[in-house]
């Protein structure tokens, strides 16, 4: 089973963003993008998730899974990687940084914040490069 957990560990925006301020994604049409879903689940629960749970979570709304689907739809999920949170346009495009806890629960953590300061210059934490997507 493939995890995307990350534990005491921080992921800053690329540094060669420009982005000043977290903001919060925009809804298409009135409709949840991702991001704007990974945003409203982390920022109301901020340190209750997982990546994992949170990742699921979001397959779930995106496939519009049943219920009695989930247990099967767990397994095969996670049985194959998938593109973790340093791949997400919260980090890429809105100016949130994610801090995941010792437990592996995460906060979104503004650019503009002082917190993020100091999980930047903080040593005690690992830091994980967000990954570049590259679009064809």
């Amino acid at each position: 089973m493939y995890s995307t957990n990350y534990y005491n560990t921080f992921i800053p925006i690329p540094e060669e963003n420009k982005i000043q301020k977290g903001t919060i994604p925009t809804l298409k049409e009135g409709e949840k993008s991702i991001a704007y879903f990974l945003y409203e689940n982390i920022i109301k629960h901020p340190y209750q998730y997982t990546s994992n749970e949170l990742l699921f979570k979001a397959y779930i709304f995106t496939n519009g899974i049943d219920e009695a689907d989930i247990k099967k739809h767990k397994i095969q999920f996670f049985s194959k990687k998938q593109l973790d949170l340093r791949g997400s346009s919260l980090v890429l495009s809105y100016g949130w940084g994610i801090h995941f806890n010792a437990q592996g629960k995460i906060a979104l953590i503004g650019i503009d914040s002082n917190l993020y300061s100091q999980l930047t210059n903080d040593t005690s934490i690992q830091k994980v490069k967000a990954l570049k997507i590259k679009r064809k």
